[in-house]
């Protein structure tokens, strides 16, 4: 039962992240080629919908595989919903800041895997903050 539980949760992380790689990978390559139409001074519609659709597949196919190696990374003790938003938008900043500075697509989606790896490993450092109390002094006072 223990292992059937596991495959449950890893296939489903691996889902979720699937459909987070494939919006990240559509709004990286749609910023991307939205922008290089405006600097090319025309801006074509249907490419860049085509080329959202395949930004979509490859961020679809690249989050399935990387969301279900999470579980085995120490990324497992961040809550989920906090770990899959910095994790997304991390990538679509690594993946639009690549996009922009190069106009090889192959580096974009390297940008977006280490924007993804950066906003993970940012997680996992431990804060900077004190959360120490400050001793009291004296005997503590009956409260009442």
């Amino acid at each position: 039962m223990k292992r059937v539980r596991t495959l449950a949760v890893i296939s489903s992380i691996a889902l979720i992240g699937a459909v987070l790689g494939t919006s990240a990978g559509a709004a990286t390559v749609a910023a991307g080629v939205f922008t290089i139409s405006l600097r090319n001074g025309q801006v074509v519609w249907p490419f860049t919908g085509f080329g959202s659709l395949f930004g979509g597949l490859i961020g679809g196919v690249l989050g399935f595989v990387l969301a279900a190696a999470l579980p085995f990374t120490p990324w497992r003790y961040v809550p989920v919903g906090r770990l899959f938003a910095h994790l997304t938008i991390g990538t679509i900043i690594g993946g639009c800041a690549s996009a922009m500075l190069v106009r090889d697509p192959t580096l974009a989606i390297l940008g977006g895997i280490i924007g993804f790896v950066l906003a993970g490993s940012r997680l996992t450092q431990p804060s900077t903050a004190s959360h120490t109390r400050t001793p009291q002094s004296g005997p503590r006072a009956p409260s009442g």
